[in-house]
């Protein structure tokens, strides 16, 4: 557990371990808050008794002149100041010991998920969704581990702090406790039964939001690491989560109130029946005290032994969430950006040079000493036997992942010399386009929020598609939502926002990667015709197939085979 607490500790950065101590400040404050509450019976308790009390002597006079400290009225005020006080430091505490956990909640999932989209695209390739998406959703185990550290320091303290201050009293009735706690419970559940269901509501649908926004970063990564959108989607992905934890925290803070209230509505039923008993006239020596210490000191204790035991628990529960994030969040970032200030330019050729690559240096290589010139504005089509390569390299033409040895060189500059600059002018189109139950507007201008897409470009991008007639059909036009992937529209519509997409960066080369194979053939035919007209943009075309009869409009048809690529 020693190993686990550090490891804990560890992952905090400094601002999270100065409100952790903070915290703890907070729970000694409260240890004393507690122990005076229970303390301050023993010379109201010996008072009634008729037993000489010098526990008032250590009360200052300014707070209790000295010919008061035997006054009955005057140490019952003291009492119910000191439960006032007390009452309201813990409502204090406790919300900021729930806003410390989801803060912290909050940070560490925005953390790791930016991680994760800034890792390159051969981490996403070894790496199922899933995963990592796990991962983020359990950081909320490692919350409560934490939890669990505020709770058990919390009820450690006060269980110390009453056990050395445990006196002598006894409650005037049980069954008038039990009726006025009752009442309490009952007005505390109907309250935060209706605010609990409104909160669980806007929970469920930010958490709905949550993993849509998830799957979105993670299904789209090529999109996004070729468009360099990281720090867009991890933005859009932490407003919903920062609903979704807003919505738990205010639901934690209230449910955390009754016991204080409680306690403090208990306090003021036993003041007032004693002095009900006092306007009766009835002795007050008939009251047990040594009976009341030891009832005043379990109703305390016993509930902190109980938070204690169920802090144990949830720190054994969550321990292992807890682990795996310190080994997320302790791996150094492989980022797939080495960024300088060099322009990455394609104004004369794309040289592939010696290219060598395989996944694992242990595994068969997938190219070796493999050479490749393209030149601006030319259309050129990869050809193929199925798992050869050809979507490999053009993972390795883009960037995405690197050769084992070679060179990219884009007009006589490595590309990985300024990967973004090389990457914005690349638009990528797979064989199943990826979109989003979004409208056909945002879809196209993929990455963007909704005030800055350029509308401009996405009515150019329309036309160049050839999706006018498509689009002024439908009633809401560009504004209309398509479904999760696409459902709403037919796959040549698909594969025309997903070219549009691509267009809207403004790409100099546009790359197809098998993108029109799963079409019928006249709307393949129609698709490629259409692409043939954007020649005149100057725009490079690769268009990967494994059907030959879709190269017709390339100039240059290269064939992979034998971990080579060799010219037709």
């Amino acid at each position: 557990m020693f190993n686990i607490l550090k490891s804990a500790y560890s992952i905090l950065e400094n601002k999270f371990k100065t409100k952790l101590n903070i915290l703890y400040f907070i729970f000694f404050v409260s240890m004393i808050f507690e122990s005076l509450s229970v303390g301050m019976f023993i010379p109201i308790l010996n008072n009634f008794s008729g037993v000489d009390s010098n526990f008032t002597q250590y009360i200052p006079d300014f707070i209790l002149p000295d010919s008061q400290k035997n006054n009955i009225i005057y140490l019952f005020l003291l009492l119910g100041l000191i439960f006032t006080v007390k009452t309201i430091f813990l409502t204090y505490s406790s919300y900021e010991k729930e806003k410390f956990a989801f803060q912290l909640s909050n940070f560490l999932s925005k953390k790791l998920h930016y991680i994760y989209l800034k890792k390159n695209f051969n981490f996403h390739i070894k790496n199922n969704s899933s995963v990592l998406i796990r991962d983020i959703n359990d950081v909320k185990f490692g919350i409560d581990f934490y939890k669990g550290i505020t709770h058990l320091v919390s009820e450690i303290l006060i269980l110390i702090g009453i056990i050395a201050l445990v006196m002598i009293y006894n409650p005037i009735s049980t069954i008038i406790i039990s009726s006025s706690i009752g009442l309490m419970g009952f007005i505390f559940y109907k309250t935060i039964q209706s605010k609990a269901k409104k909160w669980g509501e806007i929970r469920q649908k930010f958490e709905e939001k949550r993993f849509f926004y998830l799957q979105l970063g993670f299904n789209e990564i090529k999109n996004i690491k070729l468009s360099n959108k990281e720090k867009h989607f991890n933005e859009i992905f932490s407003v919903s989560h920062s609903h979704n934890v807003k919505a738990n925290f205010k639901n934690f803070f209230v449910m955390s109130l009754p016991k204080y209230w409680l306690e403090w509505l208990t306090l003021l039923v036993i003041i007032s029946f004693i002095f009900f008993l006092i306007k009766l006239g009835l002795e007050l020596n008939t009251i047990l005290p040594q009976i009341g210490i030891y009832a005043i000191a379990a109703y305390r204790i016993v509930p902190a032994i109980t938070r204690i035991m169920n802090a144990i628990q949830a720190m054994r529960y969550g321990s292992p969430a807890i682990l795996k994030l310190k080994e997320n969040l302790d791996q150094k970032e492989i980022s797939s950006q080495q960024i300088s200030d060099t322009n990455i330019g394609f104004e004369k050729k794309l040289v592939l040079k010696n290219i060598n690559f395989s996944f694992n240096s242990d595994q068969t290589k997938i190219f070796e000493n493999l050479d490749l010139e393209l030149v601006p504005g030319s259309f050129n089509g990869i050809i193929g036997k199925s798992g050869v390569g050809k979507s490999t390299l053009i993972n390795i033409l883009s960037g995405l992942i690197k050769p084992t040895s070679g060179e990219i060189l884009a007009d006589n500059l490595n590309i990985f010399k300024n990967l973004k600059s090389w990457q914005s002018k690349i638009g990528y189109v797979p064989q199943n386009v990826s979109l989003s139950d979004l409208t056909i507007r945002e879809n196209i201008a993929f990455g963007e929020d909704i005030g800055s897409i350029n509308d401009k470009r996405v009515k150019e991008t329309i036309s160049l598609t050839q999706l006018n007639n498509f689009i002024s059909n439908l009633r809401e036009g560009i504004d209309t939502k398509i479904g999760e992937f696409g459902a709403q529209i037919s796959g040549g519509q698909r594969q025309r926002i997903g070219i549009a997409r691509a267009l809207y960066k403004i790409p100099q080369i546009l790359i197809l990667d098998e993108s029109t194979n799963s079409l019928d053939e006249k709307t393949e035919k129609e698709i490629l015709n259409d692409i043939l007209k954007l020649k005149k943009n100057n725009i490079t075309l690769i268009n990967i197939s494994h059907n030959s009869n879709s190269l017709s409009i390339c100039d240059n048809i290269f064939e992979i085979k034998n971990k080579n690529i060799f010219k037709l």
